[in-house]
């Protein structure tokens, strides 16, 4: 088995099945099981803890008063690749990386940005019905989302939850297809739609240590809504483009591309990604 410049596996323990793409294409998500070795869980919490005790690293929290409200915060950080080496080697030579490269087409696959997501114990809150496409200054459809989960996850807690065949299409439809409302937002939130929207197939997995989720740019998805109870649940998105993205500087983004290329530069001055034009500068490695 390859290793990464840290002593941990770059392949998966398997390749994605025929079959998981299949589902990958039709609903929009898809559990990819028992792929990440279990060298990689230890050193992944220990740098989650090291980036939260890292003032430099990007941190966003809820208020102290909604947090209490809450039983506690939630954390949600961007770019810990920045910060920590093995979120850098996960991003890069990983068995993930591998994982978005047997799913992407093409030529080219890069590295976007990731996306930490901490949970601690008591926390009843998650993150509404969205759509990664809006909060990307991006054109393109071949992008994939790979969650990894450092701790073991409940469906009906703090798994996500997806809308199946959302992203097929640009309204949001029940079984009959009658348009849902809320799906032309811009801020990308699914506002109308509750907790268990009527007339439409979600869904979530029990997930296990070793265990990733992938889902599609246009998949509608939730985080999960509830109480953690004893269990911290520390997870991360790792997101990777292929061939067909370019940048659309009229798109908006959270974060916006202005806001992490100036982040960017701080290393690499020069650096720059021109409208219309695609990713390939050293702040989105290539991985193939």
């Amino acid at each position: 088995m390859t290793r990464n410049h840290l002593g941990l596996p770059v392949e998966p323990l398997r390749n994605v099945t025929a079959e998981e793409r299949a589902v990958l294409a039709r609903d929009g998500a898809v559990v990819i099981r028992g792929v990440l070795p279990e060298a990689w869980i230890d050193p992944l919490r220990d740098a989650v803890e090291d980036l939260l005790a890292n003032p430099d690293y990007l941190e966003r929290g809820q208020t102290e008063d909604s947090a209490r409200a809450m039983g506690g915060p939630m954390i949600n950080g961007f770019m810990g690749w920045l910060h920590n080496d093995v979120f850098a080697a996960l991003a890069t030579h990983s068995p993930a990386s591998e994982i978005a490269k047997q799913l992407l087409p093409g030529q080219s696959v890069q590295y976007f940005y990731d996306q930490l997501f901490v949970k601690r114990p008591g926390v009843d809150f998650g993150t509404p019905w969205h759509r990664d496409r809006n909060y990307y200054s991006i054109d393109g459809k071949d992008f994939v989302s790979i969650w990894v989960p450092f701790d073991p996850v409940l469906a009906d807690e703090t798994s996500v939850t997806y809308i199946k065949g959302s992203h097929l299409h640009e309204d949001v439809l029940d079984r009959s297809g009658r348009v849902l409302p809320g799906g032309h937002s811009p801020s990308g939130l699914f506002g109308d739609l509750d907790a268990n929207p009527q007339g439409v197939e979600t869904v979530s997995w029990n997930i296990d240590i070793g265990d990733v989720v992938v889902h599609d740019l246009n998949t509608v998805h939730m985080g999960g809504l509830g109480r953690t109870n004893s269990a911290i649940r520390r997870a991360v998105a790792l997101r990777y483009l292929g061939d067909d993205i370019t940048y659309n500087e009229s798109l908006p983004g959270i974060p916006s591309l202005p806001e992490l290329l100036e982040i960017y530069r701080a290393r690499w001055p020069d650096l720059e990604v021109r409208d219309g034009g695609k990713f390939d500068t050293r702040a989105f490695p290539s991985v193939r």
